[in-house]
């Protein structure tokens, strides 16, 4: 099983990044949640404040990527796209395979 603890080495990638949204100082949020299958990797993992984290929690990150550009931005950035037909985000490898 698969832990929800953010791996040490991603951490250190991640540690003093801003908030994608405000700036503030923020935690990192898996985009694909590691119960869905979601990696610890940059590309899954967005920094967000407390306040933008609880956001994403309760708009969902469709209509959350609606509000902000800068998440939009993020998301295609590492190449996620929203997957109709399997109803969730879906995100393109550069070697063409889907995560």
């Amino acid at each position: 099983m698969k832990s929800r603890i953010v791996n040490k080495e991603i951490l250190s990638q991640l540690r003093g990044s801003p908030c994608t949204i405000c700036g503030h100082p923020g935690v990192a949020h898996h985009v694909r949640s590691v119960g869905a299958g979601g990696d610890d990797v940059v590309e899954n993992l967005m920094v967000l404040c407390q306040k933008h984290h609880v956001e994403v929690h309760t708009r969902g990150l469709t209509e959350f990527a609606a509000k902000y550009v800068n998440v939009t931005a993020w998301l295609k950035k590492y190449n996620w796209t929203w997957d109709s037909f399997m109803e969730r985000w879906t995100r393109i490898t550069p070697d063409g395979w889907e995560e």
